[in-house]
């Protein structure tokens, strides 16, 4: 099956360099616990908690420092997903992650393997990144705030865990209400632990750390591995933070967020078990990702993430064959983006025989995502009944299925349709791809909207900034047999459903977000490009653009004042400064900027008067 793609050079010129940008943030969220959680080592408690996902796959490389003795080669040497809940008096933390040589210690107590999360307890509101500028570590009397690093880690002797801090609390936290543990598995560690927030005070201000349903935290997080040398300053691993920034370095530019969620409380799955649901989001693809198989711009997407730790009973259909007894076996993240024309997916997969097949056409390793049209609102199942498939002409509801596997040759990617779209998706407007690699296979595709619509009534399907949408996925094996009945993996659904049935309350939903791009410089500036609800007192814009090398720069001032006008590369670096806080009267203005030394790229214009700022980027192409 062929596909083919024809995209102007200049969208594929921005669209690289918008790719290796270290602007973009994930948006998650930390969920109140139902009920208090026991340290045991069965992460099930933590199967709906979102996924701090670090792989080879999907890292860009400014979250793996280069210094030598720092780069992760493979997921087997180091990776995991880190998960958070929380109560009223506990922190929830667990991780689970795939590591050859769990435990090693280097020549600094500190130095381990280890989980670190990098927090603070004041509100930034609907900001995407955790300061407008560089902090530091921050301890506030008088305001109250407070931040602070919390690293878990094997101690010396390698047989148990120590929670160490900085900044604030106690050093070593050693107390009864505070309790971690970890545990040795076939492929690396699993470590869980409880954290008091009163064990978190600061033992100099008292200033103290809490969370309240309905705010935004600055945080960030990183894994690490010193595996490969005995010397602590050569180990390595991920860091979520904007290159140019550390964790350890202070609530900055560089740290993400989190949103603090209630938990909300839907039907109850299995009996005694009320935590009940997965809430995801799809995000919007600021640019088309390109179809290669490199997962790099999935990073900042929400990962399904589907593996045997945490993963419950009711998601692994236990019929004979379909039981996944280890991630090596079958275990995965999925991932999804859109716009206005296209629906993307990703994926990236452990499997012992990537694209094994079977009897039927159908029955390949494979991904897949149930889909359907209409907002669903705040429920939290997509329907009381079962609705099975919907094509509706009179309403226009639709739902559908989209099957992504290998063919029968095992040498390249089809995408099938079921209840509605075309059987095989075969069109220049939609393209998948995937890869091999060390442990199984990457999987990357886009499908154009217009090939999903009804060959039956002609309903179709799209994304509206704001719904929720009927939404499920599953991720296949069909290694141990040739038989199509006897395939295995995983299904997010309500056990006794499966999503192939048709929307019912075993689906899940997934939460239609305008979150595509965040630039690092606007947000470190405090405002967004053409943002509406900034107090507009002038105007800002650039000729020719793209331009090489020079262009003018525009502006229109309202009121006469002093003016400064700041262009930095797209790292927040500051490349010129045009007018430093000079007078410059009401009315049009124009100044030249020649950039014949510097690099290709984009750069942002930031120009300020008083306390209103306006950004603007420009594109230099040589």
């Amino acid at each position: 099956m062929k596909f083919r793609c024809t995209i102007l050079c200049l969208l594929l010129l921005v669209g690289s360099v918008f790719a290796d940008d270290p602007a973009n943030v994930v948006v998650p969220y930390i969920l109140k616990a139902p009920a208090p959680i026991v340290v045991d080592g069965d992460l099930k408690d933590f199967s709906f908690a979102f996924p701090i996902n670090f792989n080879h796959n999907t890292m860009r490389d400014y979250m793996r420092p280069v210094q030598e003795g720092w780069v992760v080669t493979d997921d087997a040497e180091c990776s995991g997903t880190l998960y958070m809940m929380y109560d009223e008096e506990y922190l929830y933390v667990a991780a689970e992650v795939i590591d050859d040589a769990p435990g090693h210690f280097s020549d600094a107590e500190w130095a381990a393997d280890a989980i670190e999360f990098y927090m603070a307890n004041w509100d930034i509101g609907d900001a995407l990144r955790g300061a407008e500028s560089t902090l530091g570590w921050v301890d506030d009397p008088e305001t109250g705030n407070y931040s602070f690093q919390l690293n878990i880690s094997f101690d010396e002797s390698q047989d148990q865990i120590i929670v160490r801090t900085y900044y604030g609390p106690p050093a070593i936290i050693e107390s009864e209400n505070t309790v971690a543990d970890y545990f040795i598995t076939d492929d690396g560690y699993i470590i869980e632990a409880k954290i008091s927030l009163d064990d978190l005070t600061s033992i100099t201000t008292g200033n103290f750390f809490q969370f309240e349903g309905g705010t935004r935290l600055p945080i960030s997080w990183s894994i690490y591995d010193i595996d490969e040398s005995e010397a602590s300053g050569e180990f390595k691993g991920y860091n979520f933070n904007v290159a140019g920034f550390a964790g350890w370095q202070g609530v900055s530019e560089g740290w993400q967020i989190i949103d603090v969620l209630e938990t909300p409380r839907g039907e109850v799955w299995n009996k005694g078990d009320g935590f009940d649901f997965v809430s995801p989001y799809i995000k919007k693809a600021y640019e088309a990702p390109t179809i290669d198989g490199d997962l790099s711009d999935w990073n900042f997407c929400f990962p399904i993430a589907m593996n045997t730790t945490v993963m419950g009973d009711s998601f692994r259909c236990v019929n004979d064959g379909w039981v996944v007894t280890d991630d090596f076996s079958c275990s995965g993240n999925l991932y999804m983006m859109y716009d206005q024309d296209y629906f993307y997916f990703a994926a990236n997969v452990m499997d012992d025989a990537a694209g094994h097949f079977s009897d039927a056409e159908w029955a390949a390793d494979a991904i897949e995502y149930y889909m359907a049209n209409w907002d669903i609102g705040n429920k939290i199942v997509p329907s009381d009944t079962i609705a099975n498939w919907i094509d509706d002409v009179e309403t226009g509801d639709y739902s559908f299925q989209l099957n992504v596997s290998f063919d029968a040759s095992q040498d390249e990617i089809i995408t099938r349709g079921y209840y509605g779209p075309p059987s095989i998706i075969e069109s220049e407007n939609s393209s998948a791809a995937y890869e091999l690699t060390y442990a199984g296979y990457t999987i990357e595709g886009k499908i154009f909207i217009d090939d999903l619509t009804s060959t039956t009534t002609g309903n179709f399907f799209e994304f509206i900034e704001g719904d929720r949408l009927p939404f499920t996925w599953s991720l296949y094996d069909i290694d141990e047999s040739e038989a199509s009945g006897d395939f295995k993996g995983f299904a997010y659904q309500k056990k006794g459903f499966a999503g192939w049935q048709g929307v019912s309350p075993g689906w899940q939903f997934a939460d239609v977000k305008g979150v595509d791009f965040i630039s690092y410089t606007e947000t470190q500036v405090g405002v967004k490009e053409n943002d509406a609800k900034q107090p507009m007192s002038f105007e800002l814009g650039s000729y020719p653009n793209p331009f090489n090398p020079s262009t003018s720069i525009q502006y229109t001032l309202n009121n006469s004042g002093n003016v400064t006008l700041k262009v930095y590369d797209i790292n927040g670096r500051l490349v010129q400064t045009v007018i430093n806080n000079q007078v410059r009267q009401a009315g049009q203005h124009v100044e030249s900027i020649n950039f014949a030394n510097q690099a290709s790229g984009v750069y942002i214009a930031v120009l300020q008067q008083g306390d209103v700022k306006l950004t603007h980027k420009m594109l230099l192409v040589k």
